[in-house]
């Protein structure tokens, strides 16, 4: 499978997931390394990027739409861009190498969540265990019915 065909199987695994537990809370991990299919032909590399964000961008519409995006939280991780070929060298590849990049899509009213403390923090540096913080007091809220 390509890269590509491995994220709509996730993707397609999610949101079938989603629909056949409905009743219940869930957790999804997707780690999906897209942009590390690399190809000779840099060409390929750049197209399959775009059709991943085509993949990505078809689950997010889809997961935000559904009855139960209220109490939804969904995390997009990434390590860093493309990192092969010809854009090695450019500055804003460079840029991307050292600064992973975290996106947080929450429902502006979900119990435990403090819209003020995300947006206090959103432009500094977020380590893995803010993030692990942050998750694990939305699913302590979550289980306690808070």
């Amino acid at each position: 499978f390509s890269g590509n065909e491995k994220a709509q199987i996730s993707f397609e695994h999610i949101l079938q997931t989603w629909d056949a537990y409905s009743d219940i809370p869930k957790f999804a991990f997707l780690n999906a390394i897209a942009a590390h299919d690399y190809d000779a032909d840099w060409s390929k590399v750049t197209l399959s990027a775009e059709f991943y964000d085509d993949y990505l961008s078809s689950f997010l519409e889809t997961m935000l739409s559904r009855k139960d995006a209220s109490n939804t939280v969904i995390i997009l991780r990434s390590d860093h861009g493309l990192q092969y070929g010809p854009l090695v060298v450019d500055y804003s590849t460079q840029i991307e190498h050292v600064r992973p990049w975290t996106q947080l899509i929450v429902p502006e009213d979900l119990d435990g969540l403090s819209l003020e403390s995300l947006f206090a923090n959103q432009d500094r540096l977020a380590s893995g265990a803010d993030l692990y913080r942050t998750l694990r007091a939305l699913m302590t809220t979550a289980t306690s019915g808070t």
